[in-house]
Parts: structure tokens; C-alpha cells; sequence
């Protein structure tokens, strides 16, 4: 059970600095999911100078799995990109050690740190996010008094940390701003965010600080402080109020009402009668420029010169430079008068001005031309005599920047099952303005646009994930044959359920989704780690199905699935998955090495968790699309082998069953000769038996060697394994003969040797056939063992309910219900999708029909055995001869492979051919 909800934090005041010490939850805690353990992980390393991680030595001795999280946030933010982030070193604290084991135990972890570092080389975290700064300190046990002695080493260490966070301020802007970042997903450069953070806060705090000369007004007056030390500015500022001036910006007072104030404080303004008004107006001038550069000396802490020159003269007719086509499509003219006297002749009025009073076709100052009127010549063209920068977009190939905070929104997931609020990130790329030059008196430049004058600036690759839509952040024309990217939300696919129905539902972290549920909840980067061993669906691009058979990274899907349930689809392995895409797996080596292994899974109980428990599943230890291994063969050295194939390190499940005593009562009479149904060909047995009775009876005698067999092969898969259920075999026609009784021993072989001399002839007595069944469950009866018949008959015969009753309830009075399977070798089993059924056919079944439906009336009114897992009961059936060893399947246990249902994201929008 967690003890924090994220990460709390706790500040102790020194004599030099402020210590400030972050507390996480432990990685891996059953209650947080895996981005949320990555995310924590990263912001701790990022922001630490000192980073302790305590374990249990007994408990995480498979320390790979146990920094996964530590790996997985080694690929998110680049130290070399972020200089004041990843500056710590890593302590692992193993505690509760004994004195005697304290080198073992330090050299073992340093063997295993050490392999890591080999397997992820230069992407290992303990390099990227810790410089390779490492100490491993085995830990005493709490009684002893070398418990207490280790704190000044941890002390020594501390201190020993460079300074990465100078003063409070600075940390606290720091902090927030990674936090930011890691919410907004912005894997960006540090600086810059809080460049351009701090360009944001400046601007806000502009208007007051050059009115009031303070940071902030109400509710209290707040001085100007330096933002990174959040000390007063003590550069000398007025006490008087200024008007600013800026679009967008009101003020309660007029320009007028502040000028008044400021006029006012001049000491010499009561002197306004007794001085010339250009004495009087130069006075005042003077004062409010004091005042005005005290002000702006005190917000910019340095003086400035302001620069301003203007004079206009007109004359009095209008001035003929108009009527001027622009560039921009509008007309000019000059609102200039000739200064022409009037008493002279002249055919064209000029103005005062003496330069082209027309804007540069460039920027928004005035044309440089030394003649006023030349805007009338033809083909005139404007310019300000200065450099200005090209206003058209870059036009060499690629990308010229990639946002590194990608567009984040809060969405809506509605699915088939349920709907949920989450965090959308989409990112953007952007085509920049060309950065070169345009020489004084040129309207254009000498070569092509670029971005940027750096002769070595990276224009990306173009190329972006089909998936996510997140773009290569590789130079265009990069060497790697793979691109490479962040990854974001899927937006571009959907769920696709390996399952017929379309309500299934696959469940990934908590969420249930169906096919056809949008992808966009889920991330390129994360998905796949969240589902553990998985495999992916595409549609299948062989002509013949059969060519994907036996590939190791594609399986036929033979089944319909949607969407375009026609068109054909395939399994494919996580590793073929992302090398279709084009992009490098963003997946850790380790991770990529487990989804390769095939996602069955041992059957086992003890694998399953309950309330108080998670899951503990045992995987199969094959790769993913492996051939079945033989259930027959040669024990493993270590764990079993299931029926359908796969290799599980822990224990076979089927030597952990419940036990039971089997009664087989096998009808021989004379109906059974008939040749309609006949052994089961290439089987061990099937010469043998079809010697001696090629009918019905050798039909029954093939399927009890198979249900023999096939019990034996699973009991064998485990070398210390021996059988618990007894064998009893009764065989009748119009007489009964028991001839095995409660048999722990025999092999099927030896079991097949027994009965086969006996062949098929006479009448038909059901009646005795269960009543000495009875006898026998009676005379054998042991409490750990439950009772299970498997009646095997071609059902021509009748029997009167009276005798089925006896049994269950002799059954019942003993302990435990008996579990009745009757298995029909009748002409209806072969007519049964036929509607052609005569009377004689509905008869023959109706009769084990019959006897099953009391025996399940009776199990389900049965007092429970407390003793007997209700796991291990089977309910009573009736079936056909087609498939018996599917019976031993059904009650005895045959170990067969778990599979959660597969799932996978698909790319629809754009499907592959």
C-alpha cells in the first residue's frame, strides 16, 4: 500500500544552505502506472544533487527489473541538452545487512550495475542521468551500532555535490518549470523554456514597474526585486506616478491628470508669473526628463539615451507626388503643400520635403531617394537605403524547427465500454522565415532562403510516425536507416480485439477498449510496455496465406476480424512492428528482449491472483511464434511442458489436481458390432484394436486409450510426477462383468491388453450396467477422490429413472456428487447437424439424455464438499464419440496455456498494402 501521493517535500534551514529533501514512492508500486513511475523517476533525477534509493536486498535481487523505470526515463530529456539538470549521484542504500555479508553483497550489486551498463551501453541511465556517478552502501541492521555511524557519510557526500541551485528563487522557478515540462510532455531544452518564461513574466510586469516603479500595486505595494535572488532593486527611483502609453493598456488616470500631478511637484512651478514662457517650458521639460530617466534607470538598472527629431512645413496647394501605386496594392499621396510661392509660375507642386516621402517596399520606413517627386518616375522603386532582413519562408528541403512542447489538449476517450477524461499531445512542425539579408538598396538576396545563416544548421527529416504523427527529429538524408522521434498520443490508429465478437474487450492498465475504440488515449513510447509480452495485427501482404506459415515474426490469422473482416490479417511480432514503421523501437533493450517471447501463460491456480494479491503470471520461455514442443518427449530440466506446446519454468499444474476415481462402463452388446463407427486411425493402438473389433466397440476401446494416453502424457511432462486417479472398468451386454477395479498402475497399454479380448454380442442392460457401477464406487469409496462415470454406449436401451437416482444419491450419501459423462457412439452422433434424425435415433439418445440431466439435477442440489475446491467440480454431459480425449481434457486436468485476449493498435487512415 502506498504511504505518499506523489512526491512530498520538506525544507531544513542551515547556517550556509537550504537543504531541501524530496520524497518519492518507491518504483514499481502496485498503484502507479508505468508512465506515472517514469515521469516521477525523471523529475527526481533531473532535479536532485543527491538521490538515495533504499531497498531490500532479500526482496530486489533482480535489480534490471527493478530500475526499469530508471531505464525507461533515460531516453526522455538529453542531459547534454539541459547542462544545470542531471547533475546528481545515484546512492543505492541496501539495508538490513550483516556486517559478515557487506562486501559479498556491494560487489554483487556492482557485478549486476555493471551489466546494465554493458546491455544498454551508452543509453544505460546511470551515464545519461547521472554521469556515471554511483555509490552503493550496504546498510546495517537497525539494533546494531553501525546503524547510526552512516549518516555522516551520506552527510560528506552531500556536501561534497556542486551548487546547481544558487538561490531559492532560481530553485523554485526551476522546479516549476521541469514539472511543467513533464506535464506538458515538452522534452525540450531547459534554458529555453525559462528564457522564454522569463521574457513572459518581464513583460508582464513592464506596465507597473514604469508607472509606479513597483512590481506590484495591490493588495499591497510590492518593491522591484532581481528575480533569480528575489532581492529590492536599490538603484534610486521617483516617488512620482508616470502615464505609459501602450496599446492595450488602460490607466485610471488621463495623460492630462498625470501631467497636472507632475507639473505640480516641480518646485519652480509656483514661479510660472515671474518667468518667459520658453524659460518657464525648457524648466519643466527638464524636470520630467529627471523624472522619466530616474524611473527607467531604476527598472533597467542602467541609463539610456532617447533620441527623437522631427519638423514638418507645408505650403498652400497640395503636393503632386500622388496617386502612387504600391506594392501592396494601395495608392499614396503626400499630404505635403508646395512651398512654391504662389506669385511664381511653376507646372508642378513640390512640398517642403526634400527625400521621397513614400514607404520602403521592405519595412515601414521612408525611401532613401534624395528626390522627393522620383516616386513619379515609371518603374520607380522604394527603398530605405537600409539592410533588411527576407520576409520569405525557408526554402530548403525539410523541416527547419520541431516543437519541442508539444500542442497539448484535455479529450474525451468514449469506447464501447467506457469513457474517461485524458491528455491529448500532437506536435507541430514549423517552415521558418528565411534569416539572410537583403543588402541596402536590393530588393532581394544573392542564393536561395534559409532559415539560418549557419552553414551547418540541421533541417529535419521529414518523414513522421504513421501512428502519432510525431515527426523524425533526425537531419534530413540521416545515415541511420531507422527514423527517430518522441512519440505521442496514437491519434492516427484504432483498436482492433482478437475476438469474433465486436463488444470484447481488451483491458490495458485499468481501460477497457473494443475494436474500432480510438487509439488516442494511448502513447508510440508507452502502449507497449503497458501490455507487457504482446503482438501486433496488420493486414497480410502474401498473395497465399500459406506463405506465413512457419515465418518466426508473422502468423496467419485464420478467422474474420474487423475491420474489413474479408480481408485477410496477421500476427506480428513487436520487433517486425516497429521496423514496418521506420522509426527505431523506442523500447529498451530489456523490454524489447521480453515482448520477443510468446505471451502464453501456465494455467496454473497459484498463478491467479486474488483480493489481496496481484497476478504472479508464468510465461512461456519460447519466442513468440514457436513451434509447439512435444508434450510426449523428454521431461525439461527445469519446469513442464504443456499439452499444446509451450515451455513454462514452474510447475506443471496437472500434478497439483484434484484426484479422481474414474469408472468406465462400456457397452458391448450386440448393437455395437456395427460397423457405422470405427477405431480411431494413426494411434499406437489402431492396428491392434481394429484387428479385433473394427466397429462400435472398437470405436469405444480407441477412445478409452486415448483418454488413457492422454492423461498418462500429462502426468509424464513431470519427471517425479505418478498418478492419483484409480481406473475401474465394467463392460456389459445383457450381462455385466467387472474386469479392472480401483487400478493406480497399469499403463494404457496394459490397460488395453485387459479388455480387448472381449468382443461385442448379446443384449443390452443398462439397469445392471449402472447398478454395478454403484457397487464398485461403493466398495472403493475413498474421500480423496470424487466418483466419475463415463458411460460409453450407443444408447439402445431404456432404464428407469428409479435406478439413476439410487446412484447419485448413494453417491451423495458417501460425501460427494457423482460426475456422469455419457459418451454416445449411436447413428445420431454421426446425423448430428442432419435434421433427417428417424425415431430410432432420437431414442437411442434419449436415453443418456435422460441419465445426465438426473445426475446434474442431483449435483447441483448436493450439499458442497468443503474438502473439494469448486474449481476441480465438472458438472455432468452427454457427448459424442468424435473427439473422447477432449473429455479427459474437460475434468482431468490436461495442462493447456492460458492467452489473455490480443489486442492491438492499427493505422487505418493510411492501411498498408
Amino acid at each position: 500500500m502506498r504511504t505518499t501521493e506523489g512526491v512530498w517535500m520538506s525544507v531544513t534551514p542551515t547556517e550556509k544552505e537550504l537543504i531541501v529533501a524530496l520524497d518519492f514512492e518507491g518504483v514499481h508500486s502496485i498503484e502507479r502506472s508505468t508512465q506515472e513511475d517514469t515521469l516521477l523517476v525523471l523529475f527526481n533525477t533531473a532535479i536532485s544533487n543527491l538521490v538515495l534509493f533504499r531497498n531490500n536486498f532479500a526482496l530486489s535481487r533482480d535489480i534490471t527489473g527493478l530500475f526499469q523505470s530508471f531505464q525507461s526515463s533515460a531516453t526522455v530529456l538529453d542531459p547534454a541538452e539541459n547542462p544545470s539538470l542531471f547533475q546528481s549521484t545515484l546512492v543505492i542504500i541496501i539495508k538490513d545487512v550483516v556486517e559478515a555479508d557487506k562486501v559479498e553483497i556491494g560487489r554483487e550489486f556492482s557485478l549486476k550495475f555493471e551489466k546494465i551498463v554493458q546491455d544498454e551501453q551508452e543509453a544505460n541511465f546511470i551515464t545519461r542521468l547521472h554521469a556515471g556517478r554511483l555509490n552503493i552502501i550496504p546498510w546495517p541492521v537497525i539494533e546494531s551500532k553501525e546503524f547510526y555511524k552512516l549518516f555522516t557519510k551520506l552527510k560528506r557526500c552531500l556536501d561534497q555535490q556542486p551548487v546547481t541551485h544558487p538561490a531559492a528563487g532560481e530553485f523554485l522557478h526551476k522546479m516549476k518549470t521541469l514539472m511543467a515540462k513533464l506535464k506538458a510532455n515538452d522534452w525540450g531544452a531547459m534554458s529555453q523554456t525559462m528564457a522564454s518564461h522569463r521574457a513572459q513574466l518581464l513583460l508582464s510586469l513592464l506596465p507597473n514597474a514604469l508607472i509606479y516603479g513597483l512590481q506590484e500595486v495591490a493588495p499591497e505595494p510590492e518593491p522591484l526585486k532581481i528575480i533569480d535572488t528575489d532581492t529590492p532593486i536599490q538603484f534610486p527611483d521617483t516617488q512620482s506616478r508616470l502615464f505609459l502609453a501602450v496599446r492595450g493598456f488602460s490607466q485610471s488616470e488621463t495623460r492630462e491628470q498625470v501631467l497636472t500631478v507632475l507639473r505640480n511637484s516641480w518646485d519652480r512651478n509656483e514661479m510660472r508669473q515671474h518667468l518667459s514662457d520658453p524659460e518657464w517650458a525648457d524648466g519643466l521639460s527638464q524636470y520630467l526628463e529627471q523624472i522619466v530617466n530616474l524611473r527607467i534607470d531604476h527598472v533597467t538598472d542602467h541609463p539610456d539615451e532617447h533620441l527623437c527629431a522631427a519638423l514638418v512645413h507645408g505650403c498652400g496647394e497640395p503636393c503632386d507626388l500622388s496617386g502612387i501605386k504600391l506594392i501592396d496594392g494601395s495608392t499614396y499621396a503626400c499630404p505635403g503643400i508646395c512651398r512654391i510661392p504662389s506669385d511664381i509660375a511653376h507646372a508642378r507642386h513640390r512640398c517642403e520635403a526634400r527625400l521621397c516621402s513614400i514607404t520602403c517596399q521592405l519595412c515601414k520606413r521612408l525611401c532613401s531617394h534624395h528626390d522627393h517627386m522620383h516616386g513619379l518616375e515609371e518603374g520607380a522603386i522604394h527603398l530605405c537605403g537600409e539592410e533588411h532582413l527576407c520576409s520569405v519562408d525557408c526554402s530548403v528541403p525539410g523541416i527547419c524547427e520541431i516543437e519541442t512542447a508539444p500542442y497539448s489538449i484535455e479529450a474525451t476517450f468514449t469506447g464501447r465500454h467506457e469513457t474517461f477524461q485524458y491528455t491529448k499531445y500532437s506536435q507541430v512542425a514549423k517552415r521558418l522565415k528565411c534569416a539572410k539579408s537583403i543588402p541596402p538598396g536590393q530588393i532581394k538576396h544573392v542564393g536561395a532562403h534559409n532559415h539560418s545563416l549557419d552553414k551547418k544548421v540541421v533541417h529535419f527529416c521529414q518523414n513522421k510516425c504513421d501512428n502519432c504523427g510525431y515527426f523524425c527529429i533526425l537531419p534530413l538524408g540521416h545515415p541511420q536507416q531507422e527514423h527517430e522521434t518522441r512519440h505521442g498520443s496514437m491519434s492516427s490508429t484504432r483498436w482492433i480485439v482478437d475476438e469474433s465478437d465486436d463488444a470484447a474487450a481488451l483491458e490495458v492498465e485499468g481501460r477497457k477498449f473494443s475494436t474500432n475504440d480510438e487509439g488516442a488515449p494511448m502513447m508510440c513510447n508507452l502502449v507497449c510496455q503497458a501490455m507487457g509480452r504482446h503482438v501486433h495485427i496488420d493486414y497480410c501482404r502474401a498473395d497465399d496465406p500459406a506463405a506465413c506459415t512457419g515465418r518466426d515474426e508473422i502468423q496467419h490469422i485464420a478467422k474474420r476480424l474487423l475491420p474489413d473482416p474479408d480481408r485477410p490479417k496477421d500476427y506480428i511480432t513487436h520487433s517486425l512492428f516497429w521496423k514496418k514503421s521506420g522509426f527505431k523501437d523506442p523500447y529498451s533493450k530489456e523490454e524489447q528482449a521480453n515482448f520477443a517471447k510468446c505471451d502464453a501463460m501456465c494455467s496454473g491456480p497459484e498463478h491467479a491472483g486474488d483480493a489481496g494479491t496481484l497476478p504472479q503470471p508464468s510465461y512461456c520461455t519460447l519466442a513468440m511464434f514457436h513451434q509447439p514442443s512435444d508434450p510426449h518427449g523428454a521431461a525439461p530440466a527445469i519446469g513442464h511442458v504443456s499439452n499444446d506446446g509451450h515451455h513454462f519454468t514452474c510447475r506443471n499444474p496437472v500434478v497439483m489436481q484434484h484426484a479422481y476415481h474414474v469408472i468406465f462402463i462400456a457397452d458391448r452388446s450386440g448393437s455395437m458390432s456395427s460397423q457405422d463407427k470405427k477405431p480411431l486411425p494413426n494411434t499406437p493402438a489402431s492396428g491392434k484394436i481394429s484387428a479385433r473389433s473394427n466397429n462400435r466397440f472398437g470405436a469405444v476401446l480407441s477412445s478409452l486409450y486415448g483418454f488413457w494416453s492422454a492423461r498418462a502424457a500429462a502426468i509424464g511432462s513431470s519427471a517425479s510426477a505418478a498418478r492419483r486417479d484409480a481406473y475401474s472398468v465394467i463392460l456389459f451386454n445383457s450381462h455385466v462383468m467387472p474386469i479392472i477395479e480401483n487400478d493406480f498402475t497399469s499403463d494404457a497399454n496394459q490397460l488395453l491388453d485387459v479388455v480387448l479380448p472381449h468382443a461385442a454380442n448379446g443384449g443390452t442392460n443398462f439397469t445392471a450396467a449402472i447398478t454395478s457401477a454403484a457397487s464398485v464406487m461403493e466398495r472403493h469409496w475413498s474421500t480423496e477422490r470424487s466418483p466419475v462415470i463415463i458411460f460409453l454406449s450407443d444408447g439402445e436401451c431404456q432404464i428407469a429413472d428409479q435406478t439413476m437416482q439410487d446412484l447419485c444419491r448413494t453417491s451423495v450419501r458417501l460425501g460427494k456428487a457423482v460426475s456422469f459423462h455419457a459418451v454416445s457412439f449411436g447413428r445420431d452422433s454421426q446425423s448430428a447437424g442432419s435434421s433427417r434424425v428417424n425415431r430410432r435415433q432420437i431414442t437411442s439418445s434419449t436415453s443418456l439424455l435422460r441419465m445426465v440431466q438426473i445426475a446434474q439435477d442431483t449435483q447441483n442440489n448436493a450439499p458442497r464438499d468443503p474438502l473439494v475446491p469448486a474449481s476441480v467440480t465438472v458438472m455432468s454431459s452427454y457427448t459424442d464419440a468424435l473427439d473422447t480425449v477432449q473429455l479427459a481434457e474437460t475434468f482431468l486436468g490436461i495442462a493447456e496455456s492460458l492467452r489473455k485476449p490480443r489486442g492491438s493498435l492499427m493505422q487505418l487512415n493510411n492501411r498498408r498494402t
